[in-house]
This record gives C-alpha cells, sequence and structure tokens, in this order.
C-alpha cells in the first residue's frame, strides 16, 4: 500500500469509527461549553506543507473535518520560543475528506 492509499484509508476508517456519528455543531457547542470560545487542538505529530507518512496528523484531520462540516476556519498556528504566534500553511484535507465520506 502506497502513501496516498494508506492515507486515504486512515481518512475513512476514522471517519467511519469517530466522525461519521458525531454532530459537528453539537461538538463545537460542547467544546465551547467546557473551554470557551478559544480552543486549542493539540498533538504531538509534526506539521508539514505536504500530506505523506511523516507528517499527517489526526488533529488536522478533526480541524478539517469541522471546517468541512461548519464552515468555521481552523487555522495551523505554530509559537516561537519567544512567543510570537503565527498562521502556518498546511495540507487541506477537505477535499480527501469529501472524496472519501462520499457524504454529498
Amino acid at each position: 500500500m502506497g502513501s496516498d492509499e494508506l492515507i486515504d484509508w486512515y481518512i475513512k476508517e476514522f471517519y467511519d469509527l469517530r466522525l461519521k456519528d458525531l454532530d459537528s455543531n453539537e461538538l463545537i457547542n460542547t467544546l465551547n461549553q467546557k473551554f470557551g470560545e478559544e480552543i486549542i487542538l493539540l498533538c504531538h505529530e509534526l506539521p508539514g506543507t505536504e500530506i505523506n507518512k511523516t507528517h499527517f496528523c489526526h488533529r488536522r484531520l478533526l480541524a478539517d473535518w469541522l471546517e468541512f462540516e461548519t464552515g468555521i476556519i481552523i487555522p495551523e498556528l505554530s509559537i516561537s520560543e519567544s512567543g510570537i504566534i503565527t498562521t502556518e500553511e498546511i495540507y487541506d484535507l477537505k477535499p480527501k475528506i469529501k472524496n472519501l465520506i462520499k457524504k454529498y
């Protein structure tokens, strides 16, 4: 199985096992109630500008699924050692999500 096939498989499996039965708006509302309006999804995986086995993150998958479902933009942020927050460019999983879940 090649890298693209493995990533497609993972997206489909993650969707089927974790996301398919979630109500995205209910999830956002629950997160807002518990943590407030400004929520940060954290992960230990390294982000990258290209999607591959080295740079693939289930947190980004969740963020792109939420963007796809709700239209709420969830940026990729980085924080320098001096505390400066910047927005990073990263791969966009929404086209793969749309294609693989065949929901619409």
